[in-house]
């Protein structure tokens, strides 16, 4: 192992913006993001968490990417907003390298809130829509042509910490994402449909999505 650079204080993006440099010049690598989820507060949900993301992002169904795939993690939830819960994943270098900047994206994620919540709704939580600190946890899927993969076949968990149960080695096998169809999904939030998608690809990156876009099948009904 070798230890690039060390920050006595620092966020996500730091990482993630030495990981988006190294794809730039590297597009037929792929890229594996782990870090130490939750060890600032020990607990019994917090090993749970870090142990089932950190394990999906290293089994051997992400490590085998199928062309299908380009981003792979233990679970991809499409709400609140599209996140591979506790942020731990693999993904091609050259779906990567088209991301905003990561030392951009929290900014870039603001003018969206702007754009679509506005200044009148502080009651809307950042985690919600994807922005502040939530912002690097949705940056990896933030682009419309990400192909996510989900990898964790238990079905009573969604996203955060709510019915963590500890995988075996069984329990990891890979289908494209969404997993699951829309009316699993519990969301409790605003501003997670498809019109709030569209309307962020074009401020963020200005197109819409291709034919083959997960959501046209996970929202059809919506169209």
């Amino acid at each position: 192992t070798t230890l690039i650079q060390h920050h006595k204080d620092a966020t996500e993006m730091v990482t993630l913006q030495s990981l988006w440099k190294y794809c730039q010049n590297h597009t037929e690598k792929k890229v594996a993001y782990l870090h130490s989820k939750g060890s600032f507060h020990p607990s019994e949900k917090n090993d749970r968490f870090r142990k089932l993301v950190t394990l999906g992002a290293l089994s051997d169904e992400c490590a085998n990417i199928p062309s299908s795939c380009n981003v792979c993690s233990s679970r991809f939830a499409p709400y609140p907003h599209p996140h591979p819960p506790g942020n731990m994943w693999l993904a091609e270098c050259s779906y990567v390298k088209q991301l905003i900047e990561p030392f951009l994206f929290e900014e870039r994620m603001n003018e969206v809130k702007l754009a679509t919540v506005g200044t009148e709704r502080p009651d809307i939580h950042p985690s919600c829509i994807g922005v502040e600190r939530f912002s690097a946890e949705h940056w990896i899927h933030s682009h419309p042509s990400v192909k996510p993969c989900d990898t964790y076949t238990n079905r009573r968990y969604q996203y955060g910490y709510e019915r963590i149960v500890v995988p075996t080695e069984g329990d990891f096998r890979i289908v494209s994402g969404p997993r699951y169809e829309k009316n699993y999904w519990r969301i409790g939030c605003e501003f997670t449909d498809l019109s709030h998608r569209l309307t962020e690809y074009k401020i963020l990156y200005n197109t819409t999505p291709d034919y083959d876009w997960w959501g046209w099948t996970f929202w059809f009904e919506d169209l």
